[in-house]
């Protein structure tokens, strides 16, 4: 881990990237405290993304400059309209804030650093340890578009959801980028590399963004007290199925970062929609707070809209129980809101769906085994943490004997974890479709959603604990004679006792498991599903042979298209997927005729694609090489370049004269 010290700068400026520029427009907005807090990274991303597309359809590059410009300008109208509110409709402009409990703001400043520092460094060191080195890339085939991606964003200066689609002109479309265009500001302020900034944002976003998260979300259900959120704190630490296990699946990924803010919204739905009107709490505040947090989501991974929308529905479901119950005059009209969030909700899960297609995944558990997967809060076999099991079943205890108050709880709860039952057991068919089909049929997405289900109940199971512990310390304390003028700092001290206790607890074989997963699929090795060291090395010395305009030919699947991320050369197919143009399929599929077809030389010279990568092995998905114009090397008109291992760069010289990279470049 020595190797990270080298690079805490690009940690601690993606740290200011996350946090800062939504911290700005939400303090504008009127948020203060934890609200500023929670709120600060999910508006950020909705800033990017927003800016990005913006600024692609004026006509403006997206840089550092650019938004940092358009996030002040943003955050100059929110404090107006914010102080014309104020004027006009004082309630509506009241600040998103909870209830508080009575204590001093030093201890509650406290309590706050140390829920979010315990998981901090907890999640931190499983994923730099998993990690390994910084420059270190996920050798996952879908790591090649998002790195790519990052590298494309900060080099063409156009990052807009609307246009980043595949990454090749031929397949301009939708493809939600706001991860991607952060990250990019990243690599643009300080000229980092792009697998560098890469796994900083991602430690920033397991480490601190979901942690602050969760915090925010218990906030919302229990208040602003230190008990609840101390808790919550160190259970955000507690489980494999996320931050951990989903980045087995690939850096950059869109789906962790918008994971990470989903509790964010889940939050504020919960607090427009709660069944209590507590004091100093708007809920037109959340309803404003939830578009740039949505925005943020949406334009990262469109997904945890719905995931949010179904974790939230139990307490909207409770809102209307509340509103037919109740005679205030405003009910008719909460029942109608009430009434098309559950059917949008609905139209939403039915309709909001990717094409399945290309979404071969299959049931990976029996029945019972997910069934106990989710009792135990151990999905895709990983080791039960037994700490948490026994929080949960308080938590479900407590919601039985109060179930009026706290029933929306255990019904989250248990909505996720039939969603992942189904998905993880299921036979293929309509019915497990119907149920996963937003998440492309794939367990690990789902196994990811249900901490930000579970951890609320076992929240509550953590204070039914400490309210236990806090009544008998109480009931001796009296029994002996002893003072108690405030009760609040036993429950504060018994809540802190019970943390120190769970945090070695919790920390079992389950994330031992789940970290030992990322580190297989970031290591290095001549056997790596994506690149090997071999490999990686002749990417790196690529441009010292091409030209800064040259055009590398490459199997994607193979990691060669990395190209652009090592050397800062174009790679011919940046993807996997995605669409080409009719010369470029030519080369993908007949470079290597180059000596032979004269329109495989005319498409060479239009595209400048002089030179070809080829890396041995299987592809990324374990394949075999796909592409029939990068196997026959050895034809004539074809030149070895340089060669790593079995790695070699080879060039066209059936073409005449081949482009050479002017000195120093």
């Amino acid at each position: 881990m020595s190797d990270w010290f080298g690079v805490w700068p690009v940690i601690l400026l993606t740290i200011a990237t996350v946090f800062l520029p939504g911290a700005v427009l939400v303090s504008a907005a009127g948020a203060r405290g934890l609200d500023r807090l929670g709120l600060a990274a999910p508006t950020s991303f909705g800033l990017a993304g927003v800016v990005a597309v913006a600024a692609g359809l004026i006509g403006l590059p997206f840089t550092p400059v650019t938004f940092a410009i358009a996030t002040l300008v943003t955050a100059v109208v929110a404090l107006l309209v914010r102080l014309f509110l104020r004027r006009r409709l004082p309630e509506r402009a009241a600040p998103v804030r909870p209830r508080r409990a009575r204590g001093g703001v030093v201890t509650g400043v406290v309590v706050l650093a140390a829920a979010i520092a315990i998981p901090a460094v907890l999640i931190g060191r499983r994923v730099l340890r998993a990690f390994g080195g910084p420059e270190n890339i996920a050798q996952l085939f879908d790591n090649v578009f998002h790195l790519n991606a990052v590298k494309h964003i900060a080099e063409t200066q156009s990052g807009s959801s609307l246009t980043l689609g595949n990454l090749t002109e031929a397949s301009r479309g939708f493809y939600p980028a706001a991860m991607h265009d952060l990250t990019a500001v990243v690599v643009q302020l300080g000229d980092f590399a792009v697998p560098t900034a890469a796994n900083a944002m991602a430690l920033v976003i397991a480490a601190a963004v979901w942690p602050i998260s969760m915090i925010f979300l218990v906030t919302r259900v229990f208040g602003v007290r230190p008990a609840p959120i101390l808790l919550a704190g160190v259970l955000s630490s507690a489980f494999g199925a996320f931050p951990l296990l989903l980045m087995s699946w690939g850096l950059v990924a869109p789906l962790i970062t918008a994971t990470a803010m989903l509790p964010v919204a889940v939050a504020l739905l919960i607090q427009a929609f709660g069944r209590d009107s507590r004091r100093g709490q708007s809920r037109w505040t959340a309803v404003l707070a939830l578009v740039p947090v949505s925005a943020g989501m949406a334009l990262t991974h469109p997904s945890t809209i719905v995931a949010a929308s179904v974790i939230a529905s139990p307490f909207v479901i409770a809102r209307i129980v509340a509103d037919v119950r109740g005679h205030d005059d405003a009910r008719r009209l909460r029942l109608l809101v009430s009434g098309a969030y559950l059917l949008g909700t609905v139209a939403a899960f039915v309709v909001a769906r990717p094409d399945l297609g290309a979404a071969e995944w299959s049931a990976v558990e029996s029945t019972t085994a997910s069934v106990g997967a989710v009792v135990t809060s151990a999905p895709l076999g990983l080791a039960p943490t037994w700490a948490v099991t026994v929080l949960v079943a308080l938590g479900a205890v407590v919601v039985v004997r109060s179930p009026r108050r706290w029933w929306p709880l255990l019904a989250g709860y248990l909505g996720v974890g039939l969603l992942y039952i189904v998905v993880a057991s299921f036979a293929d068919g309509p019915l497990r479709d119907a149920f996963s089909g937003v998440w492309y049929r794939d367990t690990p997405r789902i196994a990811a959603l249900m901490p930000v289900a579970t951890i609320p109940l076992a929240v509550l199971g953590g204070l039914a604990v400490v309210h236990g512990a806090t009544t008998l310390t109480t009931r001796l304390a009296r029994r002996r004679g002893l003072p108690l003028r405030r009760p609040a700092r036993i429950a504060l001290a018994v809540g802190t006792v019970l943390a120190v206790v769970f945090v070695p607890l919790s920390q079992g074989n389950q994330l031992r498991e789940a970290e030992s997963l990322v580190r297989y699929v970031y290591t290095y090795s001549d056997d790596a599903r994506l690149i090997s060291p071999e490999e990686r090395e002749l990417l790196e010395e690529v441009d010292a042979y091409v030209p800064a305009d040259g055009v590398v030919v490459g199997d994607p699947g193979l990691g060669a298209s990395l190209v652009y991320v090592y050397s800062d050369r174009t790679p011919l197919a940046p993807h996997i997927f995605g669409l080409r143009s009719p010369d470029e399929d030519l080369l993908l599929t007949r470079w290597d005729r180059v000596g032979r077809e004269p329109a495989v030389c005319e498409a060479i010279e239009e595209l400048n694609a002089y030179w070809a990568l080829s890396f041995p092995g299987l592809d990324a998905l374990g394949r075999p090489a796909e592409l029939p114009g990068l196997t026959d090397f050895d034809a004539p008109g074809i030149r070895e370049v340089a060669r790593v291992g079995d790695a070699v760069l080879y060039e066209a010289t059936a073409c005449g004269p081949v482009p050479q990279p002017d000195a120093g470049t």
